[in-house]
């Protein structure tokens, strides 16, 4: 017997799947800017050494960037179609969602603050009873003293 899906899910799926568009998108053009970053090594030689950390820098989180809008498509896929693996990616993706946003707020930058509450809701939603069980996650039982 195949339960309902919860509502909210197919909502949380289209959420990821716009984030995997942008992130994907984002890592692409991070990528890029790298390489022209590299290839402005050899024009200015005053500061070499500056732009090809910063190159290097840009292409490293171009990189995990691009592996987050991947991950967003194939985590929304899975809630798309109920797969249990789609509820742990969803999970995983959230609490990434929650530190590298404590990262940007440490540099200073505070509208990361609404991402973190975004990841917090979405841990919230998905630790709900009934979407666990939809997912095929164990229920753990209620203590008794």
């Amino acid at each position: 017997m195949q339960m309902e899906k919860p509502a909210g899910v197919d909502l949380l799926a289209i959420v990821l799947l716009i984030n995997g568009i942008f992130s994907f998108f984002s890592g692409i053009d991070s990528l890029y800017f790298s390489s022209f970053l590299a290839s402005v090594v050899p024009i200015n030689t005053a500061v070499p050494g500056i732009v090809e950390a910063t190159a290097q820098y840009v292409a490293i989180w171009g990189s995990i960037i691009l592996a987050i809008g991947i991950g967003s498509f194939l985590v929304a896929y899975g809630l798309f179609y109920g797969r249990s693996w789609g509820w742990s990616g969803a999970m995983a993706l959230a609490i990434i969602g929650i530190v590298i946003p404590i990262m940007n707020i440490i540099v200073g930058y505070w509208p990361s603050v609404f991402t973190i509450l975004l990841s917090a809701l979405i841990i919230y939603y998905l630790t709900r009873r009934e979407v666990r069980v939809y997912f095929g996650r164990k229920i753990s039982a209620p203590s008794q003293m």
